[in-house]
């Protein structure tokens, strides 16, 4: 167990666990709290580190509107998977892994440009801190 922070100051527990994540993920984010197996890479701590501040920043609305909205979803998880492309993980999995387990409808190669252009984003400064 361990403690990071978000925009400098906004705390987020870190818990390494086998429990409660679901069986095809190797992290969960519960805001302010992310559970991650033993064995997942820094590219995915990152990543959920990620999803806590898109849930700082909306003000705790993040959780309800993710699962009502497929393009919000979309939009957070290109976000996040920027971030790991970013850290070093391949985009080629990332894009396959967006693309086939979050009920988005979409394409590898829909996914590929999401995350692109989410990167292209995080250069310009959105969602770094």
């Amino acid at each position: 167990m361990s403690w990071r922070f978000v925009y400098r100051v906004l705390p987020v527990l870190v818990i390494r666990t086998d429990r409660l994540i679901p069986a095809r993920f190797q992290g969960y984010n519960l805001g302010p709290v992310i559970l991650l197996r033993p064995t997942a890479r820094a590219a995915l701590l990152e990543h959920e580190l990620t999803h806590s501040r898109q849930v700082y920043r909306t003000l705790f609305l993040m959780g309800a509107i993710y699962y009502l909205s497929k393009r919000w979803r979309l939009r957070w998880e290109a976000e996040a998977y920027a971030v790991q492309w970013k850290a070093g993980d391949s985009l080629a999995n990332l894009s396959t892994f967006l693309a086939n387990n979050y009920h988005l409808g979409i394409s590898v190669s829909e996914a590929q440009r999401a995350i692109l252009g989410a990167a292209l984003g995080l250069a310009g400064g959105f969602g770094e801190a």
